[in-house]
């Protein structure tokens, strides 16, 4: 048996997306995105702070109320903002994909 879903985030070839329903193997898949991301590996070769060239560097951020900001490279609270896999917050790669996602720009 292979575990497809945590392989492909393994090797970052998969996003995480919270599922509040089916949390049995949550902390296992949050640990493989969060190292894949980490390492920049799949998908995140092209994405994250160290390798800033306009990709997926928006941090989407989901408030303790349920409200959806976006905060880009430069804002005022950009290097102070952590995506937090467990609270939905996610890598967006355009402002169009965060808009899209209900994600409204954050004070800058």
């Amino acid at each position: 048996g292979t575990f497809v879903n945590l392989e492909l985030l393994e090797e970052g070839y998969a996003r995480f997306y919270l599922d509040k329903q089916n949390i049995l193997y949550q902390d296992e898949l949050v640990e493989a995105a969060l190292s894949a991301q980490e390492d920049f590996s799949g998908l995140w070769g092209s994405c994250g702070e160290d390798q800033f060239d306009g990709k997926c560097l928006i941090k989407g951020n989901v408030d303790r109320l349920g409200k959806k900001y976006y905060h880009l490279p430069g804002d005022k609270y950009y290097s102070q903002t952590k995506v937090n896999l467990l609270k939905e917050d996610q890598w967006l790669c355009t402002i169009e994909e965060a808009e899209a996602k209900n994600f409204h720009r954050a004070i800058q």
